[in-house]
Parts: structure tokens; sequence; C-alpha cells
């Protein structure tokens, strides 16, 4: 049934205005004094994404994004750079979202018998201011893992029974990649 409302009654009602919250999110990206790499790119997963160029006194921005759960990573060319950062349920401005950054090198190559042919399943080691490996693939290439440019690093391959020439590879205070071929 029907019941209408007289003059004397009153009616009231609740409205829910669901407001988006908006968020900024900023810091810095540290990077070794002398050629700071370029570019250095901030890069934001998450409700919204996107990428920002880091400025030149090194500040990001991610300003009026709406509140949720991010992953904000950083990246330079040449350069390896400190863990992301995951942000669940962020739902208030965040400062001080810094990352700091190295130059690194990489190290690649090949290794060969006398007669030029591949040797697979080699392993190749780092040792010295870092340590790292890679084993040769079938036509005998491998590359190595980033290394810090500042460290010294001693290049060796190693195989049960075989010995290879030189024996051992030195390098130190390199930028940009490298090549370290064995016979």
């Amino acid at each position: 049934t029907f019941d209408p409302v007289s003059a004397n009654d009153t009616a009231s009602a609740v409205v829910n205005v669901d407001r988006e919250t908006i968020i900024s999110l900023f810091g810095r990206v540290v990077v070794p004094p002398g050629n700071p790499p370029t570019p250095v790119l901030v890069t934001l997963s998450g409700p919204v994404s996107g990428t920002r160029t880091v400025q030149p006194n090194g500040t990001y921005v991610f300003d009026r994004i709406p509140a949720g759960t991010y992953r904000l990573e950083a990246s330079a060319p040449g350069y390896a750079t400190s863990d992301p950062y995951d942000l669940f349920n962020q739902a208030e401005d965040r400062a001080n979202l810094d990352f700091t950054a190295r130059a690194v090198f990489t190290v690649s190559g090949r290794i060969t018998d006398l007669d030029g042919r591949p040797a697979p399943q080699v392993t190749v080691r780092v040792y010295g201011s870092g340590s790292a490996q890679a084993v040769t693939d079938g036509d005998g290439r491998y590359t190595l893992p980033p290394l810090d440019y500042t460290g010294r690093y001693g290049i060796v391959p190693e195989q049960a029974g075989r010995r290879f020439s030189p024996e051992v590879i030195n390098m130190s205070a390199v930028i940009g990649p490298q090549t370290a071929d064995f016979v």
C-alpha cells in the first residue's frame, strides 16, 4: 500500500559522496658525481601507470594520482639502481621515495678451441671486488651479470681438464660493455 506524506511529515536522507583520494609520490635518484646517466627514469605501475624523467637536481614527482597499490622503479642506462618500492594501499602523500644508482659494466665474450670451434658449458667466473658467473652456450658465448665499475675484477674460464689462454683477464674502473674472449 502507498502511504502519502502529509504536509506535517519530514523526511531525511543520507547521501554518501565517494570522493577519490588523490595523492602525490616524490623523491630523488642519487647518482655518483661525474657523468650522470641520461636519461634517468622512474616508472610507476598500479591503478595509474607512467614514467617520469628525473630532473637535473635528481628529483621526480607523480602528482595527483588516485590512492592505491603501486610499484616505483628507477632505471638508467649503464647503471644499477636500488630496489623498487612496493606501496600497498597508499592513501597519503609519500615523500623520500629515494633511489641510488651506481655505474655498472657488462662483460661478454666467446670461448673457442684452438681450431675456432665453440666451447660450450664452460663456467666463466668473476673474482675480486665482486663475484658472478655465467656458462657458455652452444656457440661458446657468455654474458656476465652487471659489475660495479669501481671494482677490480679477474675474469677466469674454468672447465675440468682444460686450460685457457689467457688464463685470466683483469679489469678495473671501466664503463660500458667489455669483451673478454678466451681460447
